[in-house]
C-alpha cells in the first residue's frame, strides 16, 4: 500500500482525520488547511487512492509523528470526562532498625471534566501536554486537577520526571505509542483512550501524604505511648459562636429527635451508632447539648480545648465535633470507662475524620485512642473525671467525678459572665 503523505487537515483550528470526512466532504469540500502552512488542502481518495490530504498549490510536508500527538491532546481535551486507572505503589519505612512497607492502592474512576487546555504552564516551569480540571462535584475520582502527558514516539524523560515529583498535582501518561501513525483517526483514538492499560500514572499526591503517614504510624507502633502531662485550665482557640448558635437553633428537633428514638425498644448499639453518625456536626452538637443540657451558646472551655501534650494527630476535626459527643455518651453516666473503649466508639461515630486505628503501639494505643486519653488526663487535671494515675494507660478507668455537675455550672455562670 502506498505511503500517505498527510493523513491530517485542519479545520476551525482543530486537527481532522481524512478517514473521518464524509463522501461529500471530497476535495475542497472538506474545508481544511494544511496545519504546517496553513494553505489550503484537499481530500483525496478513490478506487485505487488511499485517502489522503494533498496541497492544492504549494508543497508542504508537515511532521505526521507531531500531528499524531497533536489530535491526541485535543481529543483528550475535548472528551466529557476521563476514565482512570488504579494506582498501585508501595509505601516504606525504617523505624529503629526494622523495615516497614505497605502497599497503597487507589482505585479505578472516572473524571468529570469541567475544563481542559494544552500546553499549560505550571509551576516549575513544567507543562504538561493537556491539562484537566474535574467538576467541582466529582467527589470520585479524587483528581480535582489532572496533568496528562502523551507517549506517540517519545515517553516522559527523567527530568521531567524530576520535576513532576516536585507538584502537587495528578500527573499521568497516555501510551499510542503502537499505532499507525497514518490510521488514528477519531474512532481509534476512542478505542485508545477507553483502554485504561495505555494509561500509567506518575504521579498522585495522595502518595506523598500516604508515605508521610505511613512512618507517622510506623514509629508510633514502634514505640510506647506515654500520656502527656495534664493542663489544669483548659487551653482554648476562639470560641465557634456561630456553630453553636446554629446547633442551639435546633435544639427543638434534637428533643423531639431524641423522644421518638427513646420509643424504639428493639434499638441497638449499632443502631445508635449508624444513626449519629449519619448526622451532621451541627445536629449532633444539638443532639449531644439536649442529652447533657449544657446551653450550646455558653459551653465550658472543657469542651473545645487543645489537647495537651504532643499531638498524636489522631483526630482530624474540630475539637467541639468530638469531646462534647464523648462526655455525653460516657462522662454522664455513672459508669466507668477506659480511653481505648472512648477512641472504638468515636472511630465508629465519626470514622471519616479519625485516623484508621491500624496501628497500635507497643502498649496498645492508636494515635486515636492516644488524643482521646490525653483529653481524658486533661478533664481529670480539671476535676471532671476521676482515675487512678498508677493504673497502666490501657487500663486506667474514668469516671465522672462526683462534683463534675457543680463545676461545670460554675463554668457557664463564668462563660455568662465574660461575654464568652
Amino acid at each position: 500500500m502506498p505511503e500517505v503523505s498527510m493523513p491530517y487537515g485542519q479545520r476551525d483550528d482543530r486537527l481532522v482525520h481524512v478517514n473521518d470526512l464524509t463522501e461529500a466532504e471530497h476535495g475542497a469540500a472538506a474545508r481544511c488547511v494544511c496545519p504546517g502552512c496553513g494553505e489550503p488542502v484537499l481530500a483525496r481518495w478513490g478506487p485505487v487512492v488511499r485517502r489522503h490530504f494533498s496541497h492544492a498549490a504549494s508543497n508542504c510536508s508537515p511532521n505526521v509523528m507531531s500531528l499524531v500527538h497533536r489530535f491526541a491532546q485535543e481529543f483528550i481535551a475535548g472528551q466529557s470526562h476521563l476514565d482512570l486507572p488504579v494506582f498501585v505503589t508501595t509505601l516504606a519505612a525504617s523505624v529503629r532498625g526494622r523495615d516497614y512497607s505497605k502497599q497503597l492502592e487507589l482505585p479505578a474512576a472516572r473524571m468529570q471534566i469541567h475544563q481542559a487546555s494544552l500546553e499549560k504552564t505550571l509551576e516549575a516551569r513544567l507543562r504538561p501536554d493537556v491539562w484537566l480540571v474535574a467538576h467541582d462535584g466529582d467527589t470520585e475520582s479524587a483528581c480535582g486537577q489532572l496533568a496528562v502527558e502523551v507517549n506517540f514516539r517519545h515517553a516522559v524523560d527523567a527530568e521531567k520526571l524530576e520535576g513532576i515529583a516536585t507538584t502537587d498535582f495528578s500527573w499521568i501518561e497516555f501510551d499510542i505509542s503502537d499505532l499507525d501513525s497514518e490510521c488514528v483517526n477519531a474512532a481509534e483514538m476512542a478505542r485508545a483512550v477507553g483502554q485504561l492499560d495505555r494509561w500509567t500514572w506518575l504521579q498522585r499526591p495522595e502518595r506523598r501524604s500516604a508515605q508521610f503517614n505511613f512512618k507517622l504510624g510506623m514509629e508510633w507502633h514502634a514505640s510506647a505511648f506515654v500520656p502527656a502531662r495534664p493542663n489544669a485550665v483548659p487551653v482554648v482557640k476562639p470560641k465557634p459562636f456561630r456553630k453553636f448558635q446554629d446547633a442551639a437553633r435546633q435544639s427543638s428537633w434534637a428533643k423531639s429527635m431524641l423522644a421518638r428514638r427513646r420509643t424504639e425498644t428493639t434499638r441497638t448499639e449499632a443502631d445508635n451508632i449508624a444513626w449519629f453518625a449519619a448526622l451532621s456536626d451541627i445536629q449532633r452538637l444539638a443532639v449531644c447539648g439536649e442529652i447533657s443540657s449544657f446551653p450550646l451558646e455558653w459551653l465550658p472551655p472543657h469542651f473545645y480545648q487543645v489537647v495537651a501534650g504532643p499531638r498524636p494527630s489522631g483526630i482530624k476535626s474540630h475539637a467541639w465535633t468530638w469531646q462534647l459527643p464523648l462526655w455525653s455518651k460516657f462522662a454522664r453516666k455513672d459508669r466507668g470507662f477506659t480511653s481505648l473503649e472512648v477512641a472504638a466508639w468515636l472511630y465508629a461515630v465519626l470514622g471519616d475524620r479519625q485516623e484508621h486505628n491500624e496501628y497500635a503501639s507497643t502498649n496498645g494505643f492508636s494515635r486515636l485512642a492516644g488524643t482521646v486519653h490525653n483529653f481524658l488526663v486533661n478533664l481529670t487535671a480539671q476535676g471532671l473525671l476521676v482515675s487512678e494515675p498508677t493504673v497502666r494507660a490501657a487500663d486506667r478507668v474514668f469516671l465522672r467525678a462526683p462534683d463534675a455537675a457543680e463545676k461545670l455550672e460554675e463554668a457557664i455562670k463564668m462563660a455568662v459572665a465574660d461575654g464568652h
